[in-house]
């Protein structure tokens, strides 16, 4: 019985790497201000938008990095103008080359939906968000509604590396 659970065990974890990318190397922070509404595309009806992003990558070993990009997402309260910060963490640990961020990141879709899913790209690297939760939210039977631009993909390119 225990050979199946362990069994069982490995085939999701095959099956689901975004989600051991908790055990991954921290490699930096990004942190990413989104643009004035006004200055973006418009939002339709349903919520859906797009807002362009300045972001800078302070990573562990190495040089700051801008970038510049889009963040594609939810926007419940459209208007807000707001930063994000995540924990960038990589299965292979740190690299020196300029522009390791510069990529598509998507959802992790294999998360929980009351969890905030990390953000994954190529090569295994993932953006977990720094978000503050109120103290007992995450084992509260109800969740709250969620406030600001919801996050689902977000394209960034290099712009600059300051030494």
């Amino acid at each position: 019985m225990w050979r199946l659970i362990t069994a069982a065990i490995a085939i999701a974890c095959l099956a689901y790497p975004a989600a051991a990318m908790n055990t991954g190397y921290e490699i930096g922070v990004l942190s990413c201000s989104l643009s004035d509404p006004s200055d973006s595309a418009t939002t339709s009806a349903s919520g859906d938008g797009t807002r362009e992003v300045l972001c800078t990558f302070q990573p562990k070993e190495g040089m700051e990095e801008t970038y510049v990009g889009t963040a594609y997402g939810v926007s419940i309260t459209p208007h807000e103008q707001a930063t994000f910060i995540w924990i960038v963490r990589s299965p292979s640990g740190p690299s020196d080359r300029p522009g390791q961020v510069q990529k598509i990141f998507a959802n992790d879709t294999s998360q929980q939906p009351e969890q905030k899913p990390p953000l994954i790209g190529s090569e295994g690297l993932a953006l977990h968000s720094l978000s503050d939760r109120s103290e007992g939210s995450v084992s509260s039977q109800e969740k709250p509604t969620p406030v600001g631009f919801v996050i689902l993909r977000l394209e960034l390119q290099l712009r600059s590396s300051i030494v």
